[in-house]
């Protein structure tokens, strides 16, 4: 059965795919300016987490014990509470740790490979907290138009989300104006 469109189907689906592909690379251009905000909230995070272990090494050392000996104390400890601070002790050390080898990868990465540096340890708590006050921008760098070209080259040729998404208008088109089984017999 002929398409009653003719040329026009194909017409629309191509500014389809690429209005989509529009809309990606605007969405991916913003990748730097969010990496750029995240790092900022991990340099924020960074400090306080120092002043807590600080305090703790510090409470510690008036006990006459180093660090790994007072988490061991506490999460050996009877008193569920005491195990308790000793787990989320240990639990921020560790985070602290992480987020200082994140935001020297942050650093030492090219204005686009910080993009995929955040993505690659990305702690979701800094990430929710940046999302939530984050301030789009136009993409006026080399990394803000890459991360564009990224986006839209995914939404024209990865994982056919445009072209999926134009076959189901088509086929939702045809499905409206093609007659039913009933009127045909009639």
């Amino acid at each position: 059965m002929s398409n009653r469109f003719g040329d026009g189907g194909q017409a629309m689906g191509r500014i389809l795919t690429w209005a989509i592909g529009a809309v990606f690379a605007v969405v991916f251009s913003q990748a730097p300016e969010f990496a750029q905000q995240y790092q900022q909230r991990i340099g924020g995070a960074i400090d306080e987490l120092a002043k807590i272990i600080t305090a703790f090494d510090q409470d510690a050392g008036e006990q006459g014990l180093q660090r790994a000996q007072a988490l061991a104390r506490l999460k050996e400890n009877a008193d569920p509470l005491a195990a308790a601070r000793g787990e989320r002790m240990e639990e921020t050390i560790g985070r602290f740790d992480r987020l200082k080898r994140q935001v020297e990868a942050l650093r030492q990465a090219g204005p686009v490979a910080r993009v995929f540096a955040f993505a690659r340890d990305f702690d979701t708590e800094i990430g929710r907290a940046a999302a939530e006050d984050f301030e789009p921008a136009v993409p006026v760098t080399i990394a803000g138009f890459v991360a564009a070209a990224i986006g839209f080259l995914l939404a024209l040729f990865g994982g056919g989300t445009a072209r999926a998404a134009v076959r189901g208008i088509r086929k939702r088109r045809r499905g409206r104006l093609e007659p039913s089984a009933d009127v045909k017999d009639a």
